[in-house]
């Protein structure tokens, strides 16, 4: 049974006419080929970027943690062991390990300190609050390849060596200063 099925395609094939075959009607009558249509060009975003590359953004949170050096100004703080949490901050800080912080009124102050009595309070208030020796978690919004010389103000800056130990309470256990003497046996 599959040979003659396999004989009928066969002889189908080659009895069917080349003309048939060819593509479209004009091919048959000696008619000139269609030209090829280019395509449609996709535009450009200002940066150069084609289609969905152009959709991405170039701007980037850079995330950095450091130790404040010395105290800060109202526009700068000196930085050092400075590390970039994300890969964008590890690129912009390079070999590096100290850095200028650039600061404006509009950067947000965050952190929060546990009083000796339990309470707690904002742990910075004003730039001023910041002392050499802190340690700072801060952003900075820049866009991608942006040097650490080079990035603008934080967005927000936390200061993380704001917690207050409470002191300990004194032990009832504890032996008193009066020490026992013989005469008193």
């Amino acid at each position: 049974m599959r040979k003659i099925i396999a004989a009928a395609v066969v002889a189908g094939v080659v009895a069917t006419p080349s003309a048939v075959l060819a593509h479209g009607p004009s091919a048959s009558k000696g008619a000139e080929p269609a030209k090829k249509v280019a395509p449609a060009k996709v535009k450009k975003d200002e940066r150069g970027h084609k289609g969905k590359r152009a959709k991405r953004n170039p701007f980037v949170n850079m995330v950095f943690s450091g130790i404040v050096s010395a105290d800060a100004s109202a526009e700068a703080v000196e930085l050092t062991s400075v590390d970039g949490i994300n890969r964008f901050a590890e690129r912009a800080l390079g070999a590096s390990d100290t850095m200028t912080l650039k600061l404006r009124a509009a950067t947000k102050l965050k952190g929060t300190v546990i009083m000796a009595d339990g309470t707690k309070r904002t742990a910075l208030e004003t730039v001023a609050d910041l002392k050499a020796g802190d340690r700072v978690f801060f952003v900075v919004r820049a866009r991608k390849g942006t040097s650490a010389a080079d990035l603008p103000a934080a967005r927000w800056l936390r200061d993380l060596t704001g917690t207050v130990t409470p002191a300990p309470a004194s032990d009832p256990a504890a032996p008193t200063d009066a020490a026992p003497t013989d005469a008193a046996v």
